[in-house]
């Protein structure tokens, strides 16, 4: 991103080549086609979105500050996943969790070293710059919610 500071075009050329070769893929039956169904569609799209965000805001960030401090940030993504899993996957009718969306006290404890350690790097950096910043916790959020969303996304019984 020092070199080439167009994050736009790196996103669309990485994400044009995977297609690309996905595609090959397909033409000589090096993998199977999924089959999609109608009810797939629009979740399909929504992660696809959330995906080419997150890439998108993680470029942005490495063209704005040091390739450190972007992982650095991106070190919370496991306080996105726990919080995400908590407030997606619950069952807001009868107000009860899925067993795996409920944090522990365990996990909820072990984060906090992470959050911290984040918060520190991140005020004593001398490349800190609030959109390199912001654009790494936005990569964060989308990523993350790209991820408790797929597997939302997978509980669905599919419909034709």
């Amino acid at each position: 991103m020092k070199v080439f500071p167009y994050p736009i075009t790196v996103t669309k050329f990485q994400f044009g080549c995977r297609t690309l070769m996905i595609l090959i893929m397909w033409a000589l039956k090096l993998h199977p086609r999924p089959k999609i169904y109608k009810s797939q569609i629009v979740p399909v799209l929504m992660l696809a979105v959330a995906h080419t965000m997150g890439n998108l805001l993680t470029h942005i960030s490495l063209g704005r500050v040091a390739i450190s401090f972007t992982h650095t940030i991106k070190a919370m993504e496991p306080f996105f996943t726990v919080l995400f899993s908590a407030l997606l996957l619950s069952d807001v009718n009868n107000g009860k969790f899925y067993n795996y969306s409920r944090p522990t006290l365990w996990v909820v404890a072990s984060l906090a070293p992470i959050v911290g350690g984040v918060a520190l790097a991140s005020f004593t950096k001398a490349s800190f710059n609030w959109i390199g910043f912001g654009s790494a916790m936005a990569s964060n959020v989308t990523n993350q919610s790209r991820n408790v969303l797929s597997k939302k996304f997978m509980v669905r019984k599919e419909v034709i």
